[in-house]
């Protein structure tokens, strides 16, 4: 009887583990990687906010990387800088909102 408790009990335990990882980096984590990426981006620091979108990009924000594109099409004005940019983006998966608004659709 003790040993099937005691099998319950660390079933248990690996379980709310496994949960708690699962909460924290799956659905928490990636949010508020992109809500940082939106507070730089406010403040107008265009470098870190590209960073912590591509980190909530990797970490299964879906909206992340086409919210990053859209910021640098509005706010960068260097066109080395941009046709880089504009060639990742051709790259993968096209965004809704710059194919709506014709951005870099060519």
């Amino acid at each position: 009887m003790k040993k099937v408790l005691f099998i319950f009990l660390s079933a248990l335990l690996i379980l709310s583990e496994v949960t708690a990882v699962y909460i924290t980096r799956v659905k928490i984590y990636p949010d508020s990687l992109f809500s940082k990426a939106v507070k730089f981006q406010n403040n107008n620091d265009f470098e870190k906010a590209e960073k912590y979108y591509r980190k909530a990009d990797k970490a299964g924000n879906v909206y992340a990387k086409c919210t990053m594109f859209y910021m640098i099409y509005k706010n960068i004005n260097d066109d080395k800088k941009i046709e880089a940019y504009k060639t990742e983006y051709k790259a993968g998966k096209p965004c809704k909102t710059l194919d709506i608004e014709r951005i870099w659709t060519d």
